[in-house]
């Protein structure tokens, strides 16, 4: 995806975040905490 966009995405959800609490979520989350633990944790 373009940075253009990514931009647009970015100011709609911006806009919209109130109305979806998932959005919200992903705001908050540090996925990337989240990723490396799993990829630890992998067999």
């Amino acid at each position: 995806m373009t940075t253009f966009f990514q931009q647009i995405l970015k100011s709609i959800i911006a806009k919209h975040i109130n109305q979806c609490p998932l959005l919200k979520l992903q705001a908050v989350i540090d996925w990337n905490t989240i990723r490396q633990s799993l990829q630890q944790q992998k067999f």
